[in-house]
């Protein structure tokens, strides 16, 4: 007889499960995500430091050419440049400022006039560096025996922004002559060498202004006495711009044609900023109404509408002095008048031109006067807070011409008044 011997094949000879191969494929991904990053990681590091390597030696390049030369030889304030290296371009800056006997601070902000040492510092960066700090690297150089000693005078200028810190970046040149420098970190320029006499420096950078609203701005003029460093200080900051709106009581309104809007502050005058912004444009300038104010100072300002002073004026404050103010918007505070004119039946006449006038405040040395057309009889006109002579002419039959008038009052307590003008014709 012959025997069949049946055999049962069990789960654990049949291979792998589909779900085995699953994680088994989930545990390989994950391990290779790993030493993937590993190896990036690696790589991003050794990239890193070829390039601080580099860096590192575009320092010492730059620090073994002021060794060898003489502290007047070394360009003072602040010199850019670029290097290529590899596929890499690196920004490297060398700031030059001299330094008085014993002082850490440079020229502008200590004391003394012997200028005993020039500091030369560097510092390289280049692109994508995350959180890699730049590399950096100072020299010392004495000024030794020379036009220095005390025979020749020097001008320090500091130049600062609005809240006195320094801005660098700045090209400062000494008027009357071509020489110039860029300020550093420390914002001082310092120009030693000089003869007796008097000296200021200009800078006129776009996108920066003095106090005076003007690109171009000037520092004091002082006087330079041989052997002695005279100091002083010039105001020098990015400028700001302001949206100017009116604010009215009224809903529908007339704005006067051609409404003067003044400006003041600590370091200016109330003015008129009369001129128009153009593409050009270097000083303080307006783009209309509702508009902006342009190239100004960062300060806290007055913004005032109309040229007659009055001691309940048409005005609103607004400080643009840090950066996150600039494009402050300012909405002045206006009176609005509504002028009805009619015939004596009551009747409404065509479109009359009615003309306002400022009247008793000082000031309005030309006067002060703005006119608009009345639709359907009635118009409702935006004026600055003040009294105001509201007028009409008609032609009176073969007499001539008359006049329909009436006084009205718009202030910061009540600022909506009516004027009711009867003519004849």
């Amino acid at each position: 007889m012959t025997f069949v011997r049946k055999y049962r094949l069990h789960a654990t000879d049949a291979g792998m499960s589909l779900l085995e191969v699953i994680i088994a494929m989930a545990i390989f991904s994950v391990g290779t995500v790993a030493v993937l990053r590993i190896f990036i990681s690696s790589g991003q590091v050794t990239g890193d430091n070829i390039r601080r390597t580099t860096a590192a030696n575009l320092v010492n390049e730059r620090l073994e050419i002021a060794r060898g030369q003489t502290a007047a030889q070394i360009t003072n304030g602040r010199v850019n440049s670029t290097e290529v290296v590899g596929d890499t371009t690196y920004s490297i800056v060398q700031d030059a400022n001299y330094l008085t006997s014993n002082a850490t601070a440079n020229v502008c902000q200590s004391t003394g006039s012997s200028l005993a040492y020039k500091l030369v510092r560097v510092w390289v960066t280049w692109p994508n560096m995350g959180s890699v700090k730049p590399v950096t690297g100072d020299v010392l150089r004495a000024v030794g025996i020379g036009p220095t000693d005390g025979t020749k005078a020097t001008l320090a200028v500091l130049i600062t922004g609005a809240t006195g810190l320094p801005v660098s970046g700045i090209t400062a040149t000494l008027t009357g002559t071509t020489q110039s420098q860029v300020t550093g970190d420390d914002g001082c320029v310092v120009f030693a060498n000089l003869i007796s006499g008097s000296y200021s420096v200009s800078v006129g950078q776009t996108g920066y202004v003095g106090t005076a609203n003007t690109t171009v701005a000037r520092s004091p003029t002082v006087s330079l006495a041989i052997g002695v460093v005279t100091r002083s200080t010039l105001l020098y900051d990015a400028e700001r711009t302001i949206n100017v709106t009116l604010d009215s009581p009224v809903g529908s309104f007339v704005q006067p044609a051609g409404l003067p809007i003044r400006i003041g502050n600590t370091y200016l005058s109330e003015t008129t900023v009369s001129s128009t912004c153009t593409m050009s444009s270097t000083s303080a300038c307006r783009t209309g109404l509702p508009g902006q104010l342009q190239h100004l100072f960062p300060e806290n300002y007055t913004v005032k509408a109309g040229t007659c002073t009055e001691s309940d004026p048409s005005q609103a404050l607004v400080d643009v002095r840090q950066a996150s103010a600039n494009n402050a918007t300012v909405a002045i505070p206006m009176g609005a008048v509504t002028v009805n004119v009619r015939r004596a039946n009551g009747a409404v006449p065509a479109d009359r031109t009615v003309t306002y006038t400022h009247a008793g405040a000082t000031g309005c040395t030309s006067g002060e006067s703005y006119t608009s057309v009345t639709v359907s009889g009635n118009t409702t006109v935006l004026l600055p807070y003040g009294t105001w002579t509201v007028s009409a002419s008609f032609n009176l039959l073969n007499l001539g011409v008359g006049t329909a008038s009436q006084s009205v009052t718009v202030k910061s307590a009540a600022r909506t008044a009516t004027a009711s003008l009867t003519v004849a014709q």
